[in-house]
């Protein structure tokens, strides 16, 4: 099998490896935005959000929900990046 291996030194000096089995020449950038979306769904599950204790089953209320939920959650994203700034 082969493994191809993308490095980032980040700024506290750390190395960042991606690992795939196929080329990408994006490896870096495509990890950076899965991350994020890791994040989005690790604050709706829990800190604050909870959406699995809605206990809604309806997809079409649930794709609501989610909306409702991920819009919440770039503003709070957005208004703690504006407090981070103001100090």
């Amino acid at each position: 099998m082969k493994l191809y291996i993308s490095a980032l030194q980040l700024e506290n000096g750390e190395l960042l490896l991606v690992v795939s089995p196929q080329f990408n020449a994006n490896a870096i950038q495509d990890y950076a935005l899965r991350w994020e979306i890791e994040t989005l769904f690790s604050c709706l599950k829990g800190r604050g959000f909870n959406l699995e204790n809605t206990r809604l089953t309806d997809p079409r209320r649930v794709k609501k929900l989610i909306a409702v939920l991920a819009i919440s959650f770039c503003w709070c994203y957005l208004t703690g990046e504006w407090q981070h700034d103001q100090k």
